[in-house]
């Protein structure tokens, strides 16, 4: 239990950190120049393959952090045994799932050209729905970790 407690604020904190993100992109376009700067600054020449070092890298950290976000809401749906955390639990593997299948084939953009891939992620459709599924897994994670707090009777 101490491990979804854990993976619960961890979560949180990194949806609000997503939001303030989001919020600070649309506030502030110099964050888009800047890593535009940063883009200018790497080399051109730079030809990756998917067997390459910073390609297997960033492939095996979103995959492994999808993963365990994956695994905290199906051990939660397991625990707790509730409709909504079966519910919202659902909808965000359904989300994670979605963001894998999405990334994988944008990870040269990703790592070539950093300000494209982040105005497409920062920009549109793909803005509103990342606001939408954080606020989402905010709750979700905030009724998980108060449903914790029940059970083990801290409140």
């Amino acid at each position: 239990m101490f491990l979804i407690l854990i993976l619960s604020l961890v979560l949180i904190w990194m949806q609000v950190s997503s939001l303030r993100f989001l919020a600070a992109v649309k506030n502030n376009s110099s964050i888009l120049n800047q890593a535009e700067q940063v883009e200018q600054r790497m080399p051109k020449d730079r030809n990756m393959s998917f067997k390459s070092l910073p390609v297997l890298f960033s492939l095996g950290m979103v995959l492994f952090f999808n993963l365990v976000e994956i695994g905290y809401f199906v051990f939660s749906v397991y625990i707790f045994n509730d409709f909504f955390i079966s519910l919202g639990g659902s909808i965000m593997v359904g989300y994670s799932i979605y963001t894998i299948i999405k990334f994988v084939p944008q990870i040269k953009v990703f790592l070539q050209k950093p300000a494209q891939y982040l105005k497409q992620k920062t920009m549109g459709l793909e803005r509103i729905l990342n606001l939408v599924m954080s606020s989402i897994e905010i709750v979700l994670c905030s009724y998980i970790l108060i449903k914790l707090l029940i059970k083990y009777k801290v409140f």
